[in-house]
């Protein structure tokens, strides 16, 4: 007598109501304004690398279009959490899991939802492809008067954010390593 793993994506019996931690989604939890206001970035690097792959410019094609999946998942991700977080203030919780979230809260500052730190993985990965399409836009700007502004322009500008933005986290981690270290020095 096997058991049998039936994996549902669709119905509510492979997720419990209250896991709001789960890493399971299901498509009616997507946060519909903050998707759409989103995804038009990704999808413009996507069609504009697969439309300009056998360009002149095809190592920053296939990573328009790589980047723009990873920015395009890791967005999904998001408009995910905030779905949930969404359905979450609309119901009520009461006076225990309010007390519980308090205290929860302040003893670990990391961050609970799976969701988040897949997108947070995700845009770190991103943030390192960055250096490559800042690279490659630098060297076709430098060496190449015959470029393509679609590609070029959108590229720099995306790639220039994912650097800044990786740079920033890199800081806001040390900052709270050094908070941590300094905690643990005094106890």
């Amino acid at each position: 007598m096997e058991k049998e793993n039936n994996l549902n994506f669709y119905s509510n019996e492979s997720r419990n109501e209250n896991d709001e931690l789960s890493v399971n989604w299901q498509w009616k939890e997507i946060h519909l304004p903050f998707t759409i206001a989103t995804s038009p970035l990704p999808l413009y690097l996507i069609i504009v690398g697969v439309l300009t792959i056998f360009d002149q410019d095809t190592l920053l094609s296939i990573w328009m279009i790589f980047t723009g999946f990873t920015m395009g998942l890791e967005l999904l991700y998001i408009s995910v959490y905030l779905g949930r977080k969404s359905i979450k203030h609309q119901t009520e919780l009461d006076l225990d899991d309010q007390i519980f979230e308090k205290y929860e809260s302040s003893e670990n500052q990391n961050v609970k939802d799976p969701l988040m730190r897949k997108a947070i993985k995700l845009h770190i990965t991103t943030a390192f492809l960055a250096y490559f399409g800042l690279l490659q836009c630098y060297i076709i700007l430098t060496n190449d008067s015959n470029r393509n502004s679609y590609v070029i322009f959108p590229s720099f500008f995306v790639s220039m954010f994912y650097c800044t933005s990786l740079i920033i986290f890199g800081c806001f981690v040390l900052i709270k390593l050094r908070s941590q270290k300094s905690k643990t020095m005094l106890v």
